[in-house]
Parts: C-alpha cells; structure tokens; sequence
C-alpha cells in the first residue's frame, strides 16, 4: 500500500506533506508541517513488529515571530 498526500494552499500559508508505504509488517512514512513560525517541521518513521514505533524530527528553516503593532 502507498499513501501520499500533498497540500500547499498559497493564500491561506498552509503546507503538508505526507506519505506511508507498507510492505508486510513494516511500514514507513513521513509527514512535514509548516509552523506558524515558519519553520517546516518532518517527522520520519518506521513500524515493525519487532522494533515497534520510531520516529525522528527535524526542523528546517529559521523560525521567526511576528513583531507586535501596537
């Protein structure tokens, strides 16, 4: 089985990618989000029946927050 799914709507800002492959009992997959701070956060990871569920994450980009108007 393969999933992937991709959705960049420009004028709202919002950004995700994902996808999942399984073969047998493994399966493996990723999912990115943009945060509001502007950085693409990614998370990686592999299911098994032997190892369980395990994941990594990283963040690219540098994160910024918006300057307050008063």
């Amino acid at each position: 089985m393969h999933l992937t799914l991709n959705l960049n709507l420009q004028f709202s800002g919002d950004f995700k990618q994902a996808y999942e492959v399984r073969e047998g009992d493994i399966t493996r997959g990723a999912y990115s989000v943009l945060q509001p701070d502007g950085v693409v956060r990614t998370v990686r990871y592999t299911v098994d029946p032997k190892g369980g569920f395990k994941a990594s994450v990283t963040n690219t980009g540098l994160g910024y927050h918006p300057r307050r108007v008063y």
